[in-house]
């Protein structure tokens, strides 16, 4: 899925050094020509210009420093994976340019559907079907339990991905495949449902399920956001624009399927909830390898001050997915209005990344950290909850019966958090699946996207 990235790139170098190409950070690099005449884009030139990159722009140059000038690799793929600085660099990763633009866009060619593996691995637990996806046309919903793919039992699928003796792919076929799968399911109602679904390309709004609930203390309202793409930019204003006309009391923003987005888009989110209590306050610090100077975001708050809500307090639902410029809005609005995170602990992405085009080929490299107006940051391990509860998609999005949505409208009514359990292992990627079999759900993963660096969850 997107990183925490940057639509415009303002890096300022610390001082002209020399024969550096400093022009590289300035983004007025421009892409060989695809023929490969006169040897242009042959793969020894992409290697260059690609571990350049890794020279002058990444963040951890200097950790990698020995293989950037040393290590040989077979393939620009194997190349970034072998220069990203682990654990806390699993997010680098290059891809084709039309695959990257394409997953920049408002359409996508897929299922539709957010799942996860049941801790017996015997299901696959919808957490959401999108709007207007095949998934939803065939009437997934969150909640139900696919109990066979293809024909196959989800437990016999956990076992041979478990060992990684097939991909999933082969089970729902590959990612730019329309030929139908079959999907057995079981609904919420206890009734069993057998039908085909074909991927197909389908767009949907990344803020859905607007609702108002009522709590003792005032109106309370509440949606979702699945993505901070920058169409969801004027989504998320029209959203707050319908929301301040009901003058609600308090707000919860369920993020926990977010995996982050572009990072101004966030801006515009933390400034809609918090509106006049951070006119012209510090959103962030934002610092880059040795070769360029630290920085500063401002709120955006004249972007957004005609909707937003003014809010002391917001509450946040989120799980292991909740990623990137998710975190990025907790973390950044800690210093200014109380900041209840509730459900599990979060990804643990306190970085961003810019993208640079070569020959075809698109590089997502890391290339900052982010902290808060009090310094706040460098959360690898994940932003804990102030208040746990396990994640269990069990209800719609919304329902005062779901967990975490229950436990928010407790908590606004004056309620204490439960005693809390002792916090358990936490591993540095939800994509990467953990050791410790106490942490669950098991986020499924594509083996063939693994390039991405943090694969999706999305199908």
């Amino acid at each position: 899925m997107l990183l925490a990235i940057s639509p415009v790139k303002f890096k300022q170098p610390r001082a002209l050094l020399g024969s550096l190409t400093i022009i590289l950070s300035s983004g007025l690099l421009t892409a060989c020509d695809t023929s490969d005449s006169a040897g242009e884009c042959s793969a020894t030139e992409q290697q260059d210009y690609f571990r350049n990159l890794f020279r002058l722009e990444y963040l951890y140059n200097i950790e990698v420093a020995d293989r950037i000038e040393n290590n040989q690799y077979d393939s620009l793929e194997e190349m970034v994976y072998g220069l990203r600085y682990e654990p806390y660099d699993t997010y680098s990763y290059i891809t084709s340019t039309e695959e990257y633009d394409d997953s920049l866009t408002h359409e996508s060619f897929r299922y539709g559907v957010d799942w996860v593996f049941s801790d017996s691995n015997d299901s696959l637990i919808i957490r959401s079907a999108a709007p207007n996806s095949p998934a939803e046309a065939a009437g997934l919903v969150r909640g139900d339990k696919v109990i066979e793919l293809g024909g196959e039992a989800v437990s016999d699928i956990y076992s041979d991905i478990d060992v990684r003796l097939r991909p999933f792919s082969d089970f729902i076929g590959d990612s730019d495949s329309s030929t139908p799968v079959t999907f057995k399911w079981q609904t919420l109602a206890g009734n069993t449902v057998e039908k085909e679904i074909a991927r197909a390309t389908f767009q949907y709004d990344k803020v859905h399920h607007l609702s108002y609930l009522d709590a003792n203390s005032g109106k309370v309202a509440y949606f979702v956001y699945d993505e901070f793409s920058e169409e969801s930019s004027e989504e998320l204003k029209t959203t707050f624009a319908a929301i301040k006309q009901q003058n609600p009391e308090h707000l919860i923003l369920d993020l926990r399927y977010n995996p982050g987005g572009f990072i101004y888009v966030s801006n515009l989110l933390a400034s809609s909830i918090a509106g006049d209590k951070i006119n012209n306050q510090v959103y962030r610090t934002v610092s880059y390898n040795q070769y360029y100077r630290d920085d500063t975001d401002y709120f955006a708050y004249d972007e957004v001050k005609d909707v937003a809500l003014n809010l002391e307090k917001v509450y946040i639902l989120t799980t292991e997915a909740s990623c990137s410029s998710s975190e990025l809005v907790i973390n950044g609005l800690k210093p200014y209005i109380d900041v209840e995170i509730i459900g599990e602990t979060t990804c643990g992405k306190p970085l961003g990344s810019f993208s640079h085009d070569y020959c075809g080929q698109t590089l997502s490299l890391i290339e900052l950290e982010s902290t808060n107006a009090d310094g706040e940051g460098g959360y690898h391990n994940g932003l804990a909850p102030t208040c746990y509860v396990e994640d269990q998609p069990t209800y719609p999005f919304g329902d005062i019966r779901d967990a975490a949505t229950s436990r928010a409208m407790s908590m606004i009514d004056g309620a204490q958090c439960p005693p809390q359990p002792a916090a358990g292992p936490v591993a540095h990627s939800f994509g990467n699946r953990s050791s410790d079999s106490t942490i669950k759900p098991y986020i499924l993963t594509n083996p063939d996207h693994r390039v991405r660096g943090k694969p999706s969850t999305q199908w």
